[in-house]
């Protein structure tokens, strides 16, 4: 069995291969121990373990959750088997070249794949997300087909990477929108008795499966959850397809505006975090538009599910709070009509990081995602230029850019800048700004004419 080659120096020399950078090749002993080990495991466990049950079953109505793949993914890789999808991949591809497509990098959703393959359901060892991105080109085609065309952007970097974009060309029905409602009464949805409306809407993103679509709201004390797949069988309708599947609710304080301002999740899809970024009048006569909490919300996505009716989702889902301070209330340097607080949220690649700025008082912060429910602030770099709005990572994560939508005041005039911080905690100059970009280094070269207002 594979207990006597998990702990053979053989086989750790071969993992370190493995995780160091390249696929490495099993001879065909080995591969062939392996999945018949493999295969073994499967059919041994295919009435007890949910996901394997599922792919045997090959119901396509039946829904596989990232919790479902978490647990197989760790069930296999405890002892006594020790096993990866990278060695169980490897072995596959030691036996069957043809059949097998080589990949630098496997994600837990490659074990679908892998049960398929091993099932003969599929005649080929695919990764999943190359997968999907065949089935989205082929839906393409069948859309132009149809007479729907999409219009690609691409747009160059200075670094010559390029970002792509398909967005629907000459689409002008309202049916296509998913319309969340206003601040009225007569416009809005109720949910468990909870107000939900879009007004403020300030991120959106995608669950990792593709089937939710959440919305933050820096004006409300929720994130709406849009369900975007149709679950409906020919015994079951799916009422809340393209409508409000579920609201996240945040715990309320009282006498505070609470608001969600961006999202993202973790790199394995099961954690959702929310950065708490309500959009409040520093200048109001009412205290609970003056005021509001500043943080970061983890929820365990695995926790959510589709059901039959919207309803909305307390605390149970939470699993962590950080505070991040708002700054001043009256924000450095030039004033701002309103107060925004954290801003441009960013997770490390290992999801072990959260970096984000602060609107208000020009700073940026980096904070400890592994340390327990409330985090730990690893840094904080204060004097940036004005009003940083969006923060992004090198591809190596050693370095953040910020960009400041005001920048550099000149007068009258304004020069957008872009701040590099170094990120690397092994630095010696861990937490400083390297190097400030700027578009323009005069009023002249603004288009700014006339006096200077000092």
């Amino acid at each position: 069995d594979l207990q006597s080659l998990t702990y053979g120096a053989k086989f750790k020399q071969s993992l370190s291969r493995w995780f160091g950078g390249f696929t490495h090749i099993l001879d065909p002993t080995t591969a062939v121990k392996v999945i018949t080990s493999w295969k073994d495991f499967l059919e041994d466990n295919k009435d007890e373990i949910t996901l394997i049950q599922i792919l045997y079953s090959q119901d396509n109505n039946a829904q596989i959750t990232f919790k479902e793949l978490r647990e197989l993914s760790e069930r296999i890789a405890a002892p006594p088997r020790s096993w990866t999808i990278d060695l169980i991949w490897n072995a596959y591809q030691a036996l069957d070249t043809d059949n097998v497509q080589r990949a630098d990098r496997h994600t837990a959703t490659d074990l679908i794949t892998l049960i398929r393959y091993t099932l003969e359901h599929d005649p080929e060892l695919v990764p999943y997300a190359t997968t999907v991105e065949d089935r989205y080109t082929n839906w393409l085609a069948q859309q132009h087909q149809d007479g729907v065309d999409f219009t690609q952007i691409t747009t160059p970097t200075t670094a010559g990477d390029r970002f792509e974009i398909d967005t629907r060309a000459g689409d002008t029905s309202a049916s296509s929108g998913i319309y969340l409602g206003d601040s009225s009464l007569d416009a809005s949805s109720f949910v468990d008795g909870i107000l939900v409306h879009g007004a403020g809407a300030a991120d959106l993103i995608l669950s990792p499966d593709g089937r939710f679509g959440l919305v933050a709201n820096k004006r409300a004390p929720y994130v709406i959850v849009v369900d975007l797949h149709d679950d409906s069988t020919d015994d079951y309708v799916d009422a809340n397809v393209h409508d409000i599947e579920a609201i996240l609710v945040v715990p309320q304080i009282s006498n505070r505006m609470i608001g969600v301002r961006e999202l993202a999740f973790g790199p394995d899809g099961t954690e959702l975090y929310a950065l708490l970024g309500p959009l409040v009048n520093p200048g109001s006569s009412d205290e609970s538009s003056r005021r509001g909490p500043e943080g970061l919300l983890r929820f365990d996505w695995t926790q959510f599910a589709d059901e039959p009716r919207a309803r909305a989702v307390r605390e149970d889902m939470i699993t962590g709070y950080m505070p991040a301070a708002r700054g001043a209330e009256e924000p450095e340097g030039y004033a701002d009509d309103v107060s925004v607080g954290p801003i441009g949220l960013t997770l490390s690649e290992d999801g072990s990081r959260a970096y984000f700025a602060n609107f208000n008082d020009n700073s940026f912060w980096i904070l400890d995602l592994e340390a327990g429910a409330r985090g730990a602030v690893r840094a904080v770099v204060d004097g940036l230029d004005e009003r940083p709005s969006e923060v992004a990572l090198s591809p190596d994560g050693t370095l953040a850019y910020v960009s400041n939508s005001f920048g550099r005041l000149h007068g009258a005039a304004a020069s957008t800048t872009l701040q590099v911080i170094d990120v690397d905690e092994d630095s010696p100059t861990f937490g400083t700004v390297l190097t400030t970009l700027t578009n323009v280094s005069s009023r002249a070269e603004a288009g700014c004419t006339g006096s200077v207002i000092p």
